[in-house]
C-alpha cells in the first residue's frame, strides 16, 4: 500500500481492489464458523422476541458508545431514561440515549434502501444532532498518549473522499466474489481510514456494519453489539487498522473482526436465551393474576422496557387509561413489577430484565478456529 505520513491527511489512501487475503483459505473457514454462530441467532431465536429484546439489549451498547462509566448504577440510570423516553441532560448520557435511538431507527430504514454513503450521511446527521456533511477540510485523527501523537490522519477534501466513498459502495455490494463477511470487516476499515465526516465516525461505522449484515441477509436484528467488543479492545482495534496501511495486514485485521463478530454472536445468544426464560417466567406470572386483557401484548411491552407506565400501555393500545394504572399496581402487588415514584409520577420496574442489562458478564468465546 502507498507509504503515509500520520502528521498530515492521508490523501493517497489507495482504492479498496483485489487482494489475495480476502480470499485466504483459513478466513473462508472463519466466515463459515462465524456465518454458524450468525445463523443460530436466526434459528434458535422468533423474530418477535429478537424485535423485543432489541430496546433493552441495546441499552448496553449504547452505553459503551458513549464512553459511560461500565457500571451498574450507569447502566441503570440510561435504562431509565430510555424506557421512559426522558432525554437527559448530562452529555454523556445525552451521547448513548441518541445512540440508542439512532440504532433502533436505522434498523427500519436498512429495509428501505441499502448501506451506503447516504446511509451513512443520515446516521451521522441523527448521532450528531446537526446538519452535518462530507468533510471540505481537515478530519479527526487517531492520537495516542499524553501528548496526543497523530497515529493517523484520514484524507481531506470532498472530492477525493465522495471517490473513496464511492469505491467503498461498489466493493459492498458488487463484490459478490468475496464473502459477506469479509465484505463486512474491509468495508469497516475503509469506511474508518476515509472517516468523511467531522464527528461521529467510529460510530457511525459501527451501525453501517451491523446494517450492512442485516442488509445481506446474515442478520435479521441489529443486537450483536459489536461496539462492546471492538472498544474494549480498542488498542489492538486501532493497532491492527495501521498495520494494514503500513504493512497490507489484511489477514490480521478480518481475523481480529470476525473474531468479534464470533465472540458476540456466542454472548448474544446467551442473552438471548436468558431474555427468553425470562420472557416465559413473567408471561407465567402475569397468566396466573386477574390480567386478562390482551396478555400477551403487556407481557412483549415489560420485555422491551425495563421501566414502565401506564401511558405506555395506553399508548401500545391494550388498555385505556384507568385500566392501565390497575394493571400496573395489580402486577406490583404480586411482586411481578416494583411500584417506584418519582415526584407525582409512579413508574414500574421489571427489576428482573434490569438486573440482566446491568450485571451481565460477557462469557469468552468457545474454540476458536485460527
Amino acid at each position: 500500500m502507498t507509504a503515509f505520513n500520520p502528521q498530515i491527511p492521508f490523501n493517497q489512501l489507495p482504492l479498496l481492489q483485489d487482494c489475495p487475503a480476502f480470499k485466504d483459505k483459513g478466513i473462508e473457514r472463519l466466515c463459515k464458523q462465524v456465518s454458524g454462530a450468525l445463523r443460530a441467532l436466526k434459528n434458535n431465536f422468533s423474530a418477535q422476541l429478537m424485535h423485543s429484546a432489541l430496546n433493552a439489549l441495546l441499552i448496553k451498547e449504547a452505553a459503551v458508545n458513549a464512553n459511560l462509566n461500565y457500571s451498574p448504577d450507569e447502566i441503570g440510570k440510561l435504562a431509565r431514561f430510555i424506557s421512559l423516553d426522558q432525554i437527559p441532560n448530562e452529555p454523556k448520557l445525552h451521547r448513548a440515549f441518541v445512540y440508542h435511538e439512532v440504532l433502533s431507527t436505522q434498523y427500519y430504514l436498512v429495509h428501505q434502501r441499502r448501506t451506503c454513503t447516504a446511509t451513512a450521511i443520515a446516521l451521522a446527521r441523527q448521532l450528531t444532532a446537526d446538519d452535518i456533511g462530507i468533510r471540505h477540510h481537515y478530519g479527526p485523527a487517531i492520537v495516542r498518549g499524553s501528548r496526543q501523537q497523530s497515529l493517523y490522519q484520514p484524507p481531506a477534501g470532498e472530492s477525493i473522499i465522495r471517490s473513496r466513498l464511492a469505491n467503498w459502495e461498489l466493493f459492498l455490494h458488487e463484490r459478490v466474489d468475496l464473502h459477506p463477511l469479509v465484505r463486512m470487516a474491509v468495508g469497516l476499515f475503509q469506511f474508518f481510514s476515509i472517516s468523511p465526516f467531522h464527528s461521529a465516525n467510529l460510530r457511525s461505522a459501527h451501525i453501517l456494519s451491523q446494517l450492512y449484515l442485516i442488509d445481506k441477509g446474515i442478520l435479521d436484528t441489529p443486537v450483536l453489539n459489536l461496539s462492546t467488543y471492538l472498544l474494549k479492545y480498542r488498542r489492538s482495534y486501532e493497532d491492527l487498522f495501521l498495520q494494514v496501511h503500513q504493512n497490507q495486514a489484511w489477514k490480521e485485521w478480518m481475523e481480529f473482526i470476525l473474531k468479534a463478530l464470533f465472540h458476540q454472536a456466542q454472548h448474544m445468544h446467551q442473552q438471548l436465551q436468558l431474555f427468553k426464560q425470562l420472557w416465559s417466567t413473567i408471561q407465567e406470572q402475569v397468566g396466573q393474576t386477574n390480567i386478562s386483557s390482551n396478555t400477551s401484548a403487556l407481557v412483549e411491552l415489560l420485555m422491551q422496557r425495563p421501566y414502565c407506565t401506564a401511558r405506555h400501555l395506553v399508548d401500545a393500545g391494550i388498555v385505556q387509561r384507568h385500566t392501565a394504572s390497575s394493571y400496573l399496581k395489580q402486577l406490583s402487588q404480586q411482586g411481578i413489577l416494583t411500584e417506584e415514584r418519582s415526584g407525582r409520577q409512579k413508574h414500574y420496574i421489571n427489576s428482573p430484565l434490569l438486573h440482566l442489562i446491568q450485571f451481565e458478564k460477557p462469557a469468552e468465546p468457545n474454540s476458536w478456529i485460527i
